[in-house]
């Protein structure tokens, strides 16, 4: 009961970072939204088409993170985002712990609890992310407005 009440509550922030950041982001928050989502997609139908006997789904959840992680490697350099670089250094919180159950060196619940810390770490990141660029817009707004030439006299 408890970890479906942590998937949905999961669900929603997921959806809302991505809304919000598809709604007010620059092109790189809505290019990682566009990853999150994405990567959710990928993983959910990876949960479901693999069998949960064996290793196999976890390998798998461990190469979409990689790829995701890499992902917003790509956007956080790509666009100088400070915010999705740390986002990306969060969500390799969550390699790590699926490395970790891979070696079967935590249990299940530990994994389950550090999975939704990283994954909940990295949307506040890209929530961050998106709110310092609208803050950047509306400062080049204003410098725009500030900057410009005055007119021109007129004769009276």
């Amino acid at each position: 009961m408890f970890n479906i009440l942590i998937s949905q509550i999961g669900l929603i922030l997921l959806v809302g970072t991505c809304v919000f950041s598809w709604i007010k982001g620059g092109e790189a928050e809505r290019l990682a939204a566009v990853a999150i989502a994405i990567t959710w997609i990928v993983s959910m139908a990876a949960q479901t088409l693999i069998s949960p006997q064996g290793l196999n789904r976890e390998i798998a959840l461990l190469i979409i993170d990689g790829l995701f992680a890499i992902s917003l490697l790509v956007i956080s350099v790509r666009y100088s985002s400070l915010w999705l670089g740390v986002a990306m250094m969060l969500q390799s919180g969550a390699i790590a712990c699926h490395a970790l159950i891979l070696g079967q060196e935590i249990s299940g619940r530990t994994y389950f609890i550090c999975l939704n810390i990283a994954g909940a770490s990295m949307l506040c990141a890209v929530v961050v992310a998106t709110f310092v660029s609208i803050h950047a817009r509306s400062h080049h707004k204003r410098d725009d407005r500030d900057h410009t030439p005055p007119a021109m006299p007129t004769a009276v």
